[in-house]
């Protein structure tokens, strides 16, 4: 698991994390709360991004509650592992619901972009090769 923390611009003053193919369901849930207290909750970034490849289909939502009710903004997209075990219409449909349902995420398919700062925006789109 890589996690990368960088000051989006200086002047801003913004902190952004971001981690790409996380595979939470392959750690246990003791694991999972310690990367979430020393990464999101200690390290408070404003920003954390999340890669895809969350988990699988029968648990994707259970890791991106659990980021974002840190109270940090978290913007996902979809990897492959994230539809093992199910259908892409069933997966799509619980992401959508799930976003509508936490304040705290935002699912980069659905966004045309996200305005970090002024000079600076995140765009993002779940595929893979």
């Amino acid at each position: 698991m890589i996690l990368s923390v960088y000051p989006v611009e200086e002047v801003y003053k913004m902190k952004m994390a971001w981690i790409t193919d996380p595979h939470f369901n392959f750690i246990s849930d003791r694991e999972m709360a310690k990367f979430v207290v020393l990464n999101l909750v200690k390290d408070k970034p404003d920003v954390f991004v999340v890669g895809g490849d969350i988990g699988d289909a029968c648990n994707f939502d259970k890791y991106l509650v659990a980021l974002s009710n840190t109270g940090v903004k978290v913007f996902f997209v979809a990897g492959n592992h994230d539809f093992y075990g199910s259908s892409f219409d069933v997966v799509n449909f619980r992401m959508e619901e799930l976003v509508k349902k936490h304040p705290f995420l935002f699912w980069l398919d659905q966004e045309d972009y996200v305005e970090l700062t002024p000079d600076c925006a995140l765009v993002g789109a779940g595929s893979w090769a």
